[in-house]
């Protein structure tokens, strides 16, 4: 599955930082490679200097940036939530609370059963917190921190989540899933697909930034198996950016 995202993220400055920034590289032994990207966490310190992410529909650029020490992170509850795969992610990021509040918005492509489909998606999330992770449906005319359309112009595999990001805090994120299959018909994809990429991109759109390596886990880029449910390795990845929340 092809994934894309967008976060409109604001650079930290300021040569005060400079000394935390020299400890967090020698604690997390980084390397210099290019990036768009610091995130740099220290004990219970965690920040983050990204750059600004520019997206269009199907397609993103990035401002250049020079090479830049990137440290892995580290978190304060680190050890507790294993296994994971936060080391195979771009990023991880929160909500400052729950619960989060979901729109679908009634256009041409809404229905009531994609709806409910995609609801129990993003209801396997509640499912596997214990209901630490909720969210609130809300009227289709109004705001919302979640927004979350169902697209036939779009095949399954370009599915998207799109958020707003600041400082590794989430403030609003757009799911767009392609109701359409890749095979070239233009046939709809079933309510299970809908149900599957639903449940995908919640995971998105709750925080964690890219894909498990493991077949296994909802979290991984290639979708496919309708009956795939969130893993003991999706949630203690998810625990990570909320931690001690979820502890």
């Amino acid at each position: 599955m092809r994934q894309r995202w967008v976060g409109t993220r604001l650079l930290a400055a300021g040569l005060f930082l400079s000394g935390i920034l020299t400890a967090a590289y020698h604690f997390a032994s980084p390397g210099l490679i290019p990036r768009t990207a610091v995130h740099v966490s220290y004990g219970d310190l965690n920040l983050s200097f990204p750059s600004t992410t520019i997206n269009g529909r199907g397609a993103s650029a990035t401002a250049p940036h020079s090479s830049r020490v990137v440290a892995h992170t580290v978190f304060w509850n680190r050890g507790i939530s294993a296994p994971n795969y936060v080391g195979s992610l771009e990023g991880l990021q929160r909500w400052r609370r729950f619960p989060v509040s979901v729109v679908f918005p009634h256009d041409a492509n809404y229905s009531l059963r994609r709806q409910e489909e995609a609801l129990a998606g993003f209801q396997q999330w509640t499912a596997a917190t214990n209901g630490k992770v909720s969210f609130r449906l809300r009227d289709a005319s109004g705001a919302a921190d979640i927004m979350v359309r169902f697209d036939s112009a779009r095949v399954k595999s370009e599915t998207i989540t799109q958020y707003d990001v600041r400082r590794d805090t989430l403030y609003h994120a757009d799911i767009y899933i392609g109701m359409t299959v890749d095979d070239g018909s233009g046939a709809e994809i079933t309510p299970g697909d809908v149900r599957e990429l639903a449940a995908h991109e919640f995971g998105h759109a709750l925080g964690i930034d890219g894909h498990s390596p493991d077949p296994g886990d909802l979290m991984y880029h290639s979708l496919g198996n309708t009956n795939r449910a969130v893993t003991a390795r999706d949630l203690n990845t998810l625990r990570k950016a909320y931690s001690p929340a979820f502890s």
